[in-house]
């Protein structure tokens, strides 16, 4: 049987199981500010659907397999009460090649007029609106 912690999640199965990571307020600034540098090359790049790979590590299965556990920027320790200190966290940009070349504006358009809905909300956009929803929900989830 699949445990919890070897499933690969998507932002709403995310949300409905984990909901948060805990971080340091020194973790927190530093994980929110080399993606908003990273966001803003990809955007810069006019490139979109990318996504963030959380990957949820326990400490004690790492270290019986004789990994260190220090924790340079690269790992990151939770301090999510319930967890007892055993996890920890690394994260990365991931899927960053698609560009929003003429192809994704018509389909973008295509799905617009399909809605007749100017504003909705739709999983196409742009490069500067895919960046900022995507940094909005990377700070939604990290505390």
């Amino acid at each position: 049987p699949q445990r919890k912690s070897d499933r690969v999640l998507k932002d709403l199965d995310f949300l409905a199981i984990e909901k948060k990571l805990f971080f340091s307020d020194g973790f927190r600034i530093k994980v929110l500010g080399k993606l908003t540098i990273d966001v803003a090359l990809l955007k810069e790049l006019r490139l979109i659907d990318y996504s963030l790979l959380v990957t949820r590590l326990d400490r004690e299965v790492l270290e019986e397999k004789g990994y260190s556990c220090e924790v340079p920027l690269r790992l990151i320790p939770s301090l999510n009460p319930e967890d007892g200190g055993r996890v920890i966290y690394t994260l990365g940009i991931i899927d960053y090649l698609q560009s929003y070349n003429m192809r994704k504006k018509m389909e973008r358009g295509l799905k617009v007029v399909q809605a007749m809905d100017a504003n909705v909300n739709i999983s196409i956009q742009d490069p500067i609106r895919y960046g900022d929803r995507f940094l909005n929900f990377v700070k939604s989830i990290i505390e």
